[in-house]
């Protein structure tokens, strides 16, 4: 069973350590809806324990078995890291690492090529099966979802917490709607080739603040 978050995360706090795990653990009781319950229910669908419907922030029976499936002790300070939880808090995850699983940049951004209109690739692209999961970088809200009338295919544009879009490209699906608030960590959609994909990847761009204007890119970091 993997047991790694996806890319590694990142919590926001006010706390560390752990002695500030232990406190954090009074939220996670069953029966309790609060956002670190959230943020253990988005690491359990991760574990393939919780389908993305069972992530309501309520710690119902369906929680309660997958902890103990995969924690047969029950919930201790120790377990935590395991499935990637280093800093629980009712704050927010603040970023993963990348927007897919383990996912690594096959295609880099700035690479020059007279076949795409700006000139140069505005992106960053990560290999993967189609299906494949992909995520949320950052907390933030959709301003668009579905399919693009250029060679982006479906597509998804994330308006994160630190004020930049992010869109996601080539989409077999979306998992979300324009106007929807999604947490660092939360499935927004799968790896697909649609629009002129050559084989199935995910392109991620960044964008400055303001609407959206092709090209208008940097190397994507959040």
């Amino acid at each position: 069973m993997n047991s790694e978050f996806p890319a590694g995360v990142l919590f926001s706090s006010r706390v560390s350590g752990v002695g500030d795990l232990a406190g954090c653990l009074a939220d996670l009781r069953f029966k309790e809806r609060n956002e670190s319950v959230r943020l253990l229910q988005y690491a359990l669908q991760r574990e393939g324990l919780l389908a993305a419907s069972d992530v309501t922030g309520f710690f119902g029976n369906r929680t309660k078995r997958a902890v103990y499936e995969i924690f047969p002790d029950g919930l201790q300070v120790k377990n935590l890291p395991k499935i990637g939880l280093s800093t629980l808090s009712a704050a927010k995850v603040v970023r993963l690492d990348a927007p897919i699983a383990k996912g690594k940049v096959t295609y880099g951004y700035g690479i020059r090529n007279k076949r795409y209109i700006a000139g140069f690739h505005t992106g960053s692209d990560y290999a993967a099966p189609a299906g494949t999961p992909v995520y949320a970088i950052r907390s933030g809200r959709i301003e668009w979802a579905g399919s693009s009338k250029s060679g982006f295919g479906r597509w998804i544009g994330l308006r994160a917490d630190n004020g930049r879009l992010y869109v996601y490209a080539h989409l077999l699906s979306h998992s979300v709607r324009a106007g929807q608030s999604v947490l660092a960590g939360q499935v927004i959609g799968a790896v697909g080739s649609t629009g002129t994909a050559t084989g199935p990847h995910l392109h991620l761009e960044d964008h400055p603040p303001g609407r959206f204007v092709y090209g208008n890119t940097r190397r994507p970091q959040w």
